[in-house]
């Protein structure tokens, strides 16, 4: 059996929690399913395309020294959409960067060369949250898109914020709907965010800037004791279109799936092809990996 037989064969079973629903089986609309590797040796992991891209990386990789598997790179199967290097864990903690792949129509797939720098995220730890600071590099040939989002991560209350294109976005901890699962929604512009209390440029809050809402006495707060119960409507915005889930255990073969729906199903794109992801959803899987690996 040839290994473009293999790849196009239904994918082994890996260790996860159980098999998580398709795409389109969620929200019944065009989107992408990303796979998040586990970073398990310390080294580094991929994020991919697509689950059927993420099993031909591993069945090629078995094969890495036969011709077929350096023909079907050099078509671009199989090939990791980033790689992710660093550490945001207290014990080693190192900006965690994200490489996005970029092909190059002059010549076949490199690994070294067609990979460059499109995020760095540091952390920085806060009385009752932390802060994660992305900057972002659409373009490396043009310094002037480069920008910056910074995120809050409340430590009681079950939800990272941020701004992105002056809407106030959050990501809300769903453990009791599934273990490891997060909820992406755009906030309203009358609700509350712990955005509210940041000045747009550094990466803490006002010390100054109190809120009801996020108060230890106040209803919404004492509602989330230990971010493990399922958050009432509140907590979301009218929009919600993708979903962040995880394995629970740490395994070589483990993953997160982030679901993501396209906002923009007007546009003919090509699904299984990186260069068809548009900057948006970019964005949202770089923070959506981090919220990934300081769970797993």
């Amino acid at each position: 059996m040839s290994l473009t037989t293999m790849v196009d064969s239904n994918p082994p079973a890996y260790c996860v929690d159980k098999e998580l629903p398709t795409y389109r089986q969620v929200f019944g609309n065009p989107g992408w399913n990303f796979v998040i590797r586990n970073s398990v040796t310390g080294t580094g992991f991929n994020i991919f395309l697509s689950k059927n891209a993420y099993f031909q990386f591993l069945q090629i990789n078995k094969y890495n020294e036969t011709e077929d598997s350096r023909d079907m790179q050099i078509q671009g199967v199989g090939i990791p959409m980033f790689r992710v290097t660093g550490s945001l864990s207290a014990i080693n903690i190192k900006p965690l960067i994200f490489k996005k792949y970029v092909a190059n129509k002059h010549r076949p797939f490199n690994a070294h060369k067609d990979y460059y720098q499109f995020c760095a995220v540091k952390k920085k730890s806060h009385v009752f949250y932390a802060s994660y600071v992305f900057k972002f590099t659409p373009d490396i040939e043009d310094p002037s898109q480069d920008f910056q989002v910074v995120m809050f991560n409340h430590s009681s209350l079950p939800i990272s914020d941020y701004v992105y294109k002056e809407e106030k976005h959050r990501w809300i901890q769903e453990d009791t709907n599934q273990k490891y699962q997060y909820r992406h929604t755009i906030l309203d512009s009358g609700q509350e965010s712990l955005t509210d209390g940041w000045d747009g440029q550094s990466d803490k809050l006002k010390r100054t800037w109190k809120s009801p809402l996020f108060s230890s006495n106040s209803s919404f707060g004492s509602t989330f004791p230990r971010k493990q119960i399922i958050p009432t409507g509140e907590f979301y915005g009218s929009n919600c279109s993708s979903i962040l889930n995880m394995t629970s255990v740490n395994t070589v073969s483990g993953y997160a799936e982030l679901k993501s729906r396209d906002e923009h199903e007007e546009y003919l794109r090509d699904y299984q092809e990186i260069s068809e992801v548009p900057l948006d959803h970019l964005v949202q899987i770089c923070i959506a990996t981090v919220l990934k690996t300081e769970k797993v």
